[in-house]
């Protein structure tokens, strides 16, 4: 199945031709091949005057795979008035994909369960269970979902704040955290991880919740909230 840019560079080729006096067929019938040629069909037949032309459209990729063409190429120089091209393309770059985020009712329960895992000592455990309803909600609040490179933790955290998701106060407990979260996705045992701390960061995670759901109660949902004596955005 041939795709879209592919046809595209097919168009393009045969212009090129045509822009040098060649009359152009695209997907030739067979009864304009010479008979010696059996099967073979290229993607188009350039044809000025006595000259004729058989030319094969190929990436780079599909042309490294196809060493039959040699064989191709080696059978059209047997008949008179023909000769065999290759045209080489550039494939276009497949569009990035956009991570999928994580909902909001899985960041909740990742937050539920994290209380039961700090009630049970696994503080590193807790911790990146709060960091991804974090992410994840503060992403969904201030916008972000449909940006192709995340922000990074400081980042995203400063933005929250400006955009009055979170609080000064708040920021300011969550980055104390960052270093903390690095150390234990790179497989470190970090000493100063406080369960306290832990639980600060919970909590946060769960206010942020819950001014979530006032303002979807409120048909704001997905508005900027200001927060606590900080003036709103214009």
């Amino acid at each position: 199945m041939k795709t879209e840019w592919y046809t595209k560079a097919v168009d393009e080729t045969a212009r090129a031709y045509r822009d040098n006096g060649y009359q152009v067929h695209i997907s030739p019938n067979q009864s304009l091949l010479p008979e010696e040629l059996g099967g073979y069909r290229p993607d188009l037949i350039a044809v000025r005057k006595d000259e004729h032309v058989a030319v094969e459209v190929l990436s780079k990729a599909d042309l490294a795979g196809s060493p039959e063409l040699k064989d191709v190429a080696r059978q059209f120089r047997k008949v008179p008035g023909w000769r065999f091209d290759i045209a080489v393309v550039q494939e276009p770059e497949p569009a990035p994909t956009r991570p999928r985020m994580l909902a909001l009712q899985e960041a909740r329960r990742r937050l539920s369960l994290s209380k039961r895992l700090l009630a049970a000592g696994d503080r590193a455990a807790a911790l990146l269970l709060i960091w991804t309803a974090l992410e994840a909600a503060l992403r969904q609040r201030i916008g972000e979902v449909a940006v192709e490179k995340p922000f990074a933790p400081i980042q995203l955290l400063k933005t929250a704040q400006s955009d009055g998701v979170i609080s000064e106060a708040e920021r300011t407990t969550l980055e104390q955290l960052v270093p903390l979260r690095n150390a234990i996705v790179h497989g470190q045992d970090p000493e100063e991880l406080g369960r306290n701390l832990v639980e600060a960061a919970r909590q946060i995670v769960k206010a942020v919740f819950e001014r979530t759901r006032e303002n979807d109660r409120g048909g704001t949902s997905g508005a900027r909230r200001p927060s606590p004596g900080r003036p709103t955005r214009r």
